[in-house]
């Protein structure tokens, strides 16, 4: 299956453990836009993608794939296969 992939997009979450994410569309900081602008570069829903997850610090990472899942205006974002990561290993929020 092909991934698409977004350029500067970038969402936070709350969401604890080694499981899905679940998005708060809201840009971790300026140079990124969040997943549901209107814009034609949005994350499409169920649309397989890759993404990078990191700590707030951006010094822990992973990069996984995902489906991206929308309900309400917010993504839930699986952790499919592990493609990268700093340790090795999935992130535990």
């Amino acid at each position: 299956m092909a991934i698409a992939l977004y350029d500067s997009v970038g969402d936070q979450t709350v969401s604890t453990g080694v499981g899905p994410l679940i998005g708060q569309n809201l840009a971790p900081n300026p140079r990124y836009a969040a997943p549901i602008t209107g814009n034609a570069g949005d994350v499409s829903n169920g649309i397989n993608t890759a993404i990078r997850i990191e700590t707030s610090d951006g010094a822990t990472w992973e990069v996984c794939e995902t489906v991206p899942a929308l309900s309400d205006e917010l993504f839930t974002y699986s952790r499919g296969t592990l493609l990268k990561s700093s340790s090795g290993g999935r992130i535990n929020f």
